[in-house]
């Protein structure tokens, strides 16, 4: 917001010159350019065949690691299915056992009934004669 209250600008407008065909006299090619004693030194023995060839690694080591990551997730898929079909096996044997607990309570349930029947048939009829049941 201060800059619009300014009266005068402290940077001063920039100067453009036409340029011409010809350098400056004043340019001195010697310190524009380095020396090669200054340059580092070439790298020998290089084999220019490699700027043929495509980047062909890189892609081939894509490939190679989508191709593990797949028969990973395939392994692990497959690890998941037996874990499954264990649980599955383990669910019905479990129902197994919960039927087998019902209906034995179910009998034990039914017995009690039949007790409690005969003690009440036997309590109307009169005590039998050496039944400990009756008492």
């Amino acid at each position: 917001m201060h800059a619009y209250y300014a009266k005068e600008s402290p940077i001063p407008p920039s100067v453009i010159m036409s340029s011409s065909p010809m350098l400056s006299p004043m340019f001195n090619p010697q310190e524009f350019f380095l020396l090669e004693e200054l340059l580092p030194p070439k790298k020998q023995g290089r084999d220019r065949s490699f700027l043929s060839t495509p980047a062909l690694p890189q892609e081939f080591e894509i490939e190679k690691a989508l191709a593990i990551i797949q028969q990973d997730f395939e392994k692990l898929e497959t690890k998941l299915q037996e874990a499954r079909a264990q649980i599955d096996k383990l669910q019905r044997k479990q129902l197994g056992h919960n039927n087998k607990i019902s209906l034995a309570r179910f009998r034990i349930a039914n017995l009690e009934q039949i007790i409690k029947d005969i003690q009440a048939r036997h309590q109307a009829d009169g005590k039998l004669p050496g039944c400990n049941l009756c008492t």
